[in-house]
Protein backbone atom coordinates (compact mmCIF):
# COMPACT_ATOMS: atom_id res chain seq x y z
CA UNK A 1 0.00 0.00 0.00
CA UNK A 2 1.05 3.83 0.01
CA UNK A 3 2.51 4.02 3.34
CA UNK A 4 5.10 0.58 2.73
CA UNK A 5 5.80 2.63 0.05
CA UNK A 6 6.60 5.61 1.73
CA UNK A 7 8.43 4.03 4.19
CA UNK A 8 10.43 2.39 1.50
CA UNK A 9 11.51 5.69 -0.07
CA UNK A 10 12.53 6.97 3.75
CA UNK A 11 15.09 4.38 4.05
CA UNK A 12 15.91 4.58 0.54
CA UNK A 13 16.98 7.65 0.59
CA UNK A 14 18.55 7.66 3.91
CA UNK A 15 20.51 4.78 2.13
CA UNK A 16 21.35 7.25 -0.71
CA UNK A 17 19.83 5.00 -2.82
CA UNK A 18 16.42 8.03 -4.34
CA UNK A 19 17.39 11.13 -3.67
CA UNK A 20 18.76 12.22 -0.50
CA UNK A 21 18.61 11.49 3.22
CA UNK A 22 17.21 14.77 3.47
CA UNK A 23 14.29 13.50 1.58
CA UNK A 24 13.74 10.77 3.85
CA UNK A 25 11.82 12.95 6.73
CA UNK A 26 8.84 13.64 4.04
CA UNK A 27 8.65 10.24 2.68
CA UNK A 28 8.30 9.14 6.69
CA UNK A 29 5.98 12.08 7.01
CA UNK A 30 3.81 10.64 4.33
CA UNK A 31 3.97 7.01 5.39
CA UNK A 32 2.81 7.98 8.66
CA UNK A 33 -0.04 10.12 7.67
CA UNK A 34 -1.43 7.78 4.98
CA UNK A 35 -1.45 4.49 7.83
CA UNK A 36 -3.34 6.93 9.63
CA UNK A 37 -6.19 8.00 7.20
CA UNK A 38 -6.20 4.51 6.10
CA UNK A 39 -7.46 3.34 9.36
CA UNK A 40 -9.80 6.36 9.30
CA UNK A 41 -7.95 8.88 11.48
CA UNK A 42 -7.69 12.10 9.83
CA UNK A 43 -5.12 14.28 8.36
CA UNK A 44 -5.09 16.48 11.92
CA UNK A 45 -4.81 13.29 13.98
CA UNK A 46 -1.65 12.00 11.89
CA UNK A 47 -0.63 16.09 12.45
CA UNK A 48 -0.91 15.69 16.17
CA UNK A 49 1.02 12.35 16.27
CA UNK A 50 3.56 13.47 13.94
CA UNK A 51 3.95 16.37 16.39
CA UNK A 52 4.87 14.14 19.37
CA UNK A 53 9.10 14.73 19.77
CA UNK A 54 9.17 11.11 20.05
CA UNK A 55 7.85 10.26 16.50
CA UNK A 56 8.92 13.38 14.75
CA UNK A 57 12.07 11.75 12.45
CA UNK A 58 14.47 15.02 13.46
CA UNK A 59 13.66 14.42 17.19
CA UNK A 60 12.69 10.68 18.13
CA UNK A 61 15.79 8.81 19.27
CA UNK A 62 17.61 6.80 17.23
CA UNK A 63 18.78 6.56 14.19
CA UNK A 64 16.92 5.98 10.65
CA UNK A 65 16.60 2.03 11.08
CA UNK A 66 14.76 2.80 14.38
CA UNK A 67 12.77 5.50 13.66
CA UNK A 68 11.59 3.76 10.37
CA UNK A 69 11.07 0.71 11.56
CA UNK A 70 9.50 1.49 14.86
CA UNK A 71 6.52 3.25 13.03
CA UNK A 72 6.34 0.91 9.89
CA UNK A 73 6.17 -1.91 12.76
CA UNK A 74 2.85 0.09 14.27
CA UNK A 75 1.50 0.64 10.34
CA UNK A 76 2.15 -3.01 10.07
CA UNK A 77 0.53 -4.16 12.97
CA UNK A 78 -2.27 -6.49 11.10
CA UNK A 79 -0.02 -7.33 8.28
CA UNK A 80 2.14 -9.80 10.50
CA UNK A 81 4.83 -11.19 7.40
CA UNK A 82 5.48 -7.61 6.24
CA UNK A 83 6.06 -6.25 10.09
CA UNK A 84 8.07 -9.68 10.60
CA UNK A 85 10.08 -8.98 7.64
CA UNK A 86 10.81 -5.17 8.26
CA UNK A 87 11.72 -6.12 11.54
CA UNK A 88 14.26 -8.85 9.84
CA UNK A 89 15.48 -5.90 7.96
CA UNK A 90 15.92 -2.83 9.92
CA UNK A 91 16.05 -4.93 12.87
CA UNK A 92 13.77 -2.42 14.96
CA UNK A 93 11.26 -2.25 16.91
CA UNK A 94 13.97 -4.21 20.13
CA UNK A 95 11.35 -7.52 20.17
CA UNK A 96 14.10 -9.60 21.15
CA UNK A 97 11.98 -11.35 24.29
CA UNK A 98 15.13 -13.44 25.85
CA UNK A 99 13.64 -14.06 29.30
CA UNK A 100 11.69 -16.58 27.87
CA UNK A 101 14.73 -18.26 26.25
CA UNK A 102 12.61 -17.77 23.20
CA UNK A 103 13.71 -14.98 20.99
CA UNK A 104 11.98 -13.81 17.78
CA UNK A 105 13.54 -15.64 14.96
CA UNK A 106 14.92 -14.16 12.02
CA UNK A 107 14.84 -16.45 9.79
CA UNK A 108 12.52 -19.38 8.90
CA UNK A 109 14.63 -22.75 9.09
CA UNK A 110 13.90 -25.83 6.51
CA UNK A 111 13.68 -28.64 7.76
CA UNK A 112 17.20 -30.96 7.59
CA UNK A 113 15.67 -32.96 5.25
CA UNK A 114 15.80 -30.21 2.32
Amino acid sequence: DYAEVEFLLAEAAERSLVGSPADAENHYNNAITASITYWGGSSGDATTYLGQASVAYTTATGNYRQKIGTQQWIAFYNRGFEGWSSYRRLGFPNLNDSSEGNPIPRRIKYPIRE
